[in-house]
């Protein structure tokens, strides 16, 4: 030992299988018929998904149409080709990052995240998008834990048509807030404008009987929900709530008619860039009670929305983030205060 001590060694631990060469200590040269080997196990990751979420990823990636995945996990489970000329066309992206591909359950991942099959990509960017935020912000969301080729290309334009499109909104007076009384004014609207192919709405006792349920089935469309007691993840739905209910205060207030009030809105500008909400939907002025020319009342279709739109959320976050500041972490024993959700 003490010829060693002027020396400061660095001690770094390497596995047996990347040493090239074996030392003397790494073999037990007294008991050479010991063949016996500790598996040498390693966890690369803990899944945190659901039984339902797996269980149907697990069945999209099996049941996928162009059999992909299923390609990619035949090799991942045995070897790939030495060289990308006998890999298959439809996967040969998957090549250049082959080694940090891996499989689990029927599941192929990308380091720690999910592969996600083709039948489930579009529910994939609505859950990554529901907080409605810009392009850099849902890509970050998704490139934590999903993966899929062409994903960033896929979601830039997913955001870009976001139905935030028009800023378009309607609203009724309910006789009662019943399922059939919902499911009526829904048949109205869907008669006008024609029947989406995504319904987003709250958790609300309506939205979530068997009735609806049953609606949405026959008029074939998909029902999805915000978040419970998390509404900002419905977050335009929320916002022209909060204007729909200033338009009606504003009305009731001065005793106008509050129809006319909403036609106003739909046919007013937004900025110079971004035309109004019917514009933006119908490519059309709607006619007011005010004097309009015959030309202004001509369809004309409406370009570069979505660019414009885009601009102007950029400018919006933009001096929304000049004002604000970083939230400090909290501290053991500080005191905090908790919103309870209401019970009644």
């Amino acid at each position: 030992m003490l010829q060693v001590l002027q020396y400061q060694p660095n001690v770094i631990y390497l596995k047996g299988k990347d040493i090239p060469v074996a030392d003397t200590l790494s073999r037990d040269c007294h008991n050479p018929k010991n063949t016996e080997k500790d598996d040498e196990l390693e966890v690369h990751e803990i899944l945190q998904l659901t039984d339902i979420t797996k269980k149907r990823l697990q069945e999209a990636t099996k049941n996928e149409k162009k059999k992909n995945l299923q390609n990619v996990l035949q090799y991942v489970n045995s070897e790939w080709p030495d060289t990308i000329q006998y890999v298959p066309n439809e996967i040969k992206n998957y090549w250049t990052f082959r080694e940090s591909l891996s499989s689990n359950d029927g599941l192929l991942f990308k380091g720690s995240k999910v592969v996600v099959p083709d039948d489930m990509k579009k529910e994939m960017m609505h859950k990554v998008h529901q907080a409605h935020f810009g392009i850099d912000r849902t890509l970050n969301s998704a490139r934590e834990q999903l993966f899929w080729i062409k994903m960033t290309t896929e979601i830039t334009k997913y955001v870009e048509s976001c139905n935030s499109y028009s800023g378009y909104f309607d609203f009724v007076k309910l006789k009662q807030s019943s399922s059939a009384e919902v499911i009526l004014q829904l048949k109205k609207m869907f008669a006008v404008h024609g029947i989406p192919f995504i319904l987003e709405s709250d958790n609300g006792p309506q939205f979530s009987s068997k009735e609806f349920k049953a609606f949405a089935k026959k008029w074939d469309f998909t029902h999805q929900t915000s978040s419970l007691r998390y509404p900002k993840s419905n977050g335009f739905a929320e916002r022209f709530v909060q204007v729909a209910k200033s338009l009606l205060k504003k009305c009731h207030k001065d005793q106008s008619d509050v129809y006319l009030a909403l036609l106003n809105y739909r046919n007013t500008p937004r900025s110079n860039d971004l035309l109004s909400p019917n514009q933006r939907l119908m490519s059309r002025r709607t006619r007011k009670n005010i004097p309009s020319s015959e030309q202004s009342l001509k369809p004309k279709v409406v370009q570069n929305v979505q660019h414009n739109l885009i601009e102007a959320r950029n400018r919006s976050k933009f001096y929304a983030d000049k004002g604000s500041h970083q939230k400090q972490p909290l501290q053991p024993g500080e005191k905090i205060r908790i919103q309870q959700p209401n019970r009644n």
